[in-house]
This record gives structure tokens, C-alpha cells and sequence, in this order.
């Protein structure tokens, strides 16, 4: 058959006074029952497939099913085998899919990062697991310190009352019950004194020894 007698569906149904919006759903129903063939990404349809639309076209007419128009096409035309056998054999064969050496040097190139992405990431989680300890280390560094700063306080007014105590006493005279309250009340903050005394120096050894780990 010649070349340019194969036509798009819209030039068949024009030549054969048949709807195009009709031809195409017939195309969609029943393609293998009509000569056809592919070129690329078109269809291209034989003359003889206007008679098999006409036929489409009359037998709906008659009230006859889409099963039953597939029945009589295949009784009535030979083309439905013919076609089938024609869409097989333009079928591609399946292509080679064995990897080629570049594609395995990309693979082996792309799972060389992945494991360098990888360990990256183990890096950036250890130094922020470190960067965690360091600021809470800091942190509790800052309130041993801030601690150290309030018993120095606490110890420079114990040692300010005890000043004007002792100095009250010694211009007051000598008064026994008041000199025997008075110095209760000097051992009293003598002893506190010993006390904040004796916590500051844990305090400075912590900082110290905290200072030297660090160095």
C-alpha cells in the first residue's frame, strides 16, 4: 500500500462523512479492528478503516452493545489479528540494561560522599554533644562562683557587726551581764564566720581544680 494513503483519524472521518468526535470513540473502543499503524508518537489509520467505522457507526445504531459490535468486527473483518500481530512486532526489544563504566564510577563516586556525608554528620553530633557539656560546665561554673561572691559577702558583714559590737563594748564599760550576752552572741558569729570561711575554700579548691582540668 502506498505511503500516502495512510491518514490521520480526522482526514479519515472527513473522507468518510463520519463525525470525528464519533470516529475517535470508535478509535478508543475498538482499535485493533481497525488497519492501522504508528509512526513515532502518531496513529495513522489504512483507507478500508472508514467502511470499519461506518459499520461501528450503523451497528450502535441498531441498538447492538459495545460486546456485541466486537463480536460481529470479528467475524466480519480479518484486520483485529492482522493489527495485533502489527502492534507486537513494533514493539522495541528491551533495552540493555547492564551498567555502563561510567555509571558504575558515578555509583561508586556517589556512594563515596554518602559515606563522607555520613561521617560528617557523626562529627557534627560529637562536637555539639561536646559543645553541650562545655556550656554546662560553664553554666555550673558561674554559680559556684556567684555562690563564692555571696559568702564573701555574708562573711564581710559578720566581720562589720562584729567590729561594732566589739567597739560598743569597749565604750560601754565594763557591764558582766552584758559583756557575758554580748560575747555569746560574738561566738555565735565567730562560729558562722568559721563556717562561711571554711565554705569559701571548698568553693576556691572546686573552681581551682575545675580550672586546671581545663587547662
Amino acid at each position: 500500500m502506498a505511503e500516502e494513503n495512510w491518514l490521520p483519524l480526522a482526514e479519515l472521518a472527513r473522507r468518510s462523512d463520519i463525525p470525528e468526535t464519533s470516529a475517535r470513540r470508535y478509535a478508543r473502543l475498538f482499535l485493533n479492528a481497525l488497519p492501522h499503524r504508528r509512526e513515532g508518537r502518531a496513529l495513522l489509520y489504512a483507507p478500508q478503516a472508514g467502511a470499519v467505522l461506518a459499520r461501528i457507526g450503523q451497528l450502535f445504531a441498531e441498538g447492538c452493545t459495545a460486546g456485541q459490535v466486537r463480536e460481529a468486527l470479528y467475524a466480519e473483518f480479518q484486520c483485529i489479528e492482522v493489527n495485533a500481530m502489527q502492534d507486537r512486532a513494533n514493539i522495541p526489544a528491551p533495552a540493555d540494561h547492564r551498567p555502563s563504566p561510567q555509571g558504575e564510577d558515578i555509583r561508586s563516586r556517589l556512594a563515596e560522599f554518602l559515606r563522607h556525608v555520613v561521617d560528617q554528620k557523626r562529627a557534627i553530633t560529637s562536637l555539639r554533644d561536646d559543645f553541650g557539656q562545655v556550656r554546662r560546665e560553664l553554666a555550673e561554673e558561674r554559680a559556684c562562683r556567684q555562690a563564692l561572691e555571696d559568702e564573701n559577702r555574708k562573711i564581710k558583714k559578720i566581720l562589720l557587726v562584729l567590729m561594732r559590737q566589739r567597739k560598743a563594748a569597749i565604750e560601754a564599760g565594763p557591764r558582766r551581764e552584758e559583756d557575758q550576752d554580748l560575747r555569746a552572741k560574738l561566738s555565735v558569729l565567730e562560729q558562722e564566720l568559721v563556717r562561711l570561711r571554711k565554705d569559701r575554700r571548698e568553693l576556691e579548691r572546686y573552681l581551682l581544680e575545675k580550672i586546671g582540668k581545663e587547662g
